[in-house]
């Protein structure tokens, strides 16, 4: 598994939001939340920066270049 798809599902998480919370956040779908935390598809480039911007996180941290946020 690509760490990013594991750190988006902690976020998501530790921010106890849904699915669908940050579907309409990210104005997406909920299934490709769905999709990017189970891997079956990467997180697009663009959405990378925005789960960034909405956490407030590093991509560095998101991408597992990093450990610290």
């Amino acid at each position: 598994m690509w760490i990013a798809n594991e750190r988006l599902k902690e976020l998501r998480k530790e921010h106890r939001e849904t699915q669908a919370d940050l579907a309409k956040a990210l104005n997406v779908e909920q299934c490709s939340v769905s999709r990017w935390e189970r891997d079956a598809f990467k997180i697009p480039a663009w959405a990378i920066v925005e789960l960034c911007r909405y956490y407030d996180v590093s991509a560095d941290w998101v991408l597992g270049l990093r450990n610290d946020r």
